[in-house]
């Protein structure tokens, strides 16, 4: 029996198995999780034996049986001296509840793992249980793929987001910046080639007529027709400059008042006709189908609009002839402006007869100091502020300014300026005038 087996393996003495309550067990088994490190342990002799005691025991230690089932037995033993007569003490474990106790602990971590008894030293010390003789066996188990947006991932997305919003700020900020040091060249650079044109003549002539060098009374009106010329360009730069600065400040226009279509045409029509006239240009005027409609504007901010538009295509179709024209064709001079009403607004285009604008140039027709001079063999003068100004005017009037797709009239430039007006139903159906 086991009894038989554990006294014939341990010693000759007879064996004698104490009953301890549990909680005495536990206590015992903290000693014995110490007492295994030490070499005491090796051999059962007690620890604490003295001669002339009556009675000393030694440490429990873990013990396998075999038997004849499958697998040994697990006891824990000690010897325990009484009389100079060894006896040996100790408590069967169930080891397969035990196991599978200690298994499902660690279930999570190691599924796979098995718990094996320990007759011989393990060759692997580290896998040796401390207070069991038992060895752990496990195996490579593959990491669980992780789905889904953990913590941790959720933290990464949330500091990179972070950091690409950061690095497109700085970008951001940066083109701003680069962009304003570029219009600040662009202004410095146009404003200083306007104005050395008239301030070079300003000195000349003024000099000369001072100093008695013009005696004729004929080329003095020119030079001083001349000086009044230039006079007027110079206020008119200085004019645009400083209306471009104020379209930064967001506010309303001061002189507002409600004026019906034909009133505002009657008012503007003389300066804009010449206007045309100075560059040798005819302004044709269709302005019959807006005759009714009633806007809310500042009629000298349209003004200003529209005397842009028509300086622009006085300086742009002047002494244009079509490359493909028959010898000996004259250059159309004409500047048609055209109005409609349309639902709530006001519609009016300006139209030249000139070689129109580049397909390439068209994102950037509305920048400020861009100039289609310069991209073209036209040596046309002025700051590049017209078109932008007088977008940013119309906007603040509530509509907008764009270059048509298709001029109605020419294969020329075509301007379309848009105000919010009051039409009358029975003006509706001219809107189909022009498309």
């Amino acid at each position: 029996d086991i009894a038989g087996t554990i006294a014939s393996r341990l010693s000759p003495q007879r064996t004698a198995v104490a009953s301890k309550p549990q909680s005495e067990w536990y206590a015992r088994q903290q000693t014995a999780n110490t007492a295994l490190r030490s070499s005491q342990t090796a051999n059962m002799v007690p620890s604490d034996y003295a001669p002339g005691s009556d009675i000393s025991q030694g440490m429990m230690a873990p013990y396998w049986v075999a038997t004849g089932n499958d697998e040994p037995e697990l006891f824990l033993l000690r010897v325990v001296r009484i009389r100079n007569e060894d006896l040996t003490q100790g408590v069967w474990i169930d080891w397969p509840q035990l196991r599978a106790a200690l298994l499902a602990s660690i279930s999570d971590l190691l599924p796979a793992a098995q718990l094996l008894p320990d007759l011989h030293p393990s060759a692997i010390p580290e896998r040796t249980l401390a207070g069991i003789r038992a060895t752990l066996v496990t195996q490579d188990t593959p990491a669980a793929a992780i789905t889904g947006l953990t913590p941790m991932r959720k933290s990464l997305l949330i500091a990179w987001s972070a950091v690409l919003v950061a690095l497109l700020a700085i970008g951001i900020v940066l083109h701003a910046t680069m962009e304003l040091g570029e219009r600040r060249g662009q202004f410095v650079s146009a404003v200083t080639h306007e104005l050395r044109t008239p301030l070079t003549t300003f000195c000349l002539y003024s000099e000369m007529l001072a100093d008695g060098m013009v005696r004729d009374e004929t080329a003095k009106r020119e030079y001083l027709f001349t000086l009044k010329r230039e006079s007027q360009r110079l206020a008119k730069i200085v004019e645009n400059v400083l209306c471009y600065a104020r379209l930064a400040e967001v506010r309303a226009p001061t002189r507002v008042e409600d004026v019906e279509a034909g009133d505002l045409f009657a008012r503007i029509a003389a300066s804009l006709d010449r206007r045309a006239a100075e560059s040798g240009m005819e302004l044709s005027l269709d302005l019959a189908a807006a005759r009714g409609a009633l806007l809310h504007i500042d009629p000298q901010t349209v003004e200003r609009i529209l005397l842009n538009l028509v300086e622009n295509a006085c300086r742009y179709a002047a002494d244009f002839t079509p490359p493909d024209a028959p010898p000996g064709t004259h250059p159309d001079s004409r500047i048609h402006i055209l109005a409609a009403t349309s639902r709530d607004e006001l519609r009016i285009i300006v139209a030249d007869h000139g070689p129109g604008v580049p397909p390439e140039l068209r994102h950037k027709l509305f920048r400020a100091f861009n100039r289609a001079g310069r991209e073209t063999n036209n040596a046309a003068p002025g700051l590049g502020l017209g078109l932008s100004l007088s977008r940013g005017l119309a906007r603040s009037l509530g509509g907008d300014l764009r270059l048509l797709d298709h001029s109605p009239v020419s294969r020329g430039a075509a301007f379309e300026l848009r105000l919010p007006a009051e039409v009358a139903a029975s003006l509706s159906p001219a809107a189909a005038a022009i498309t």
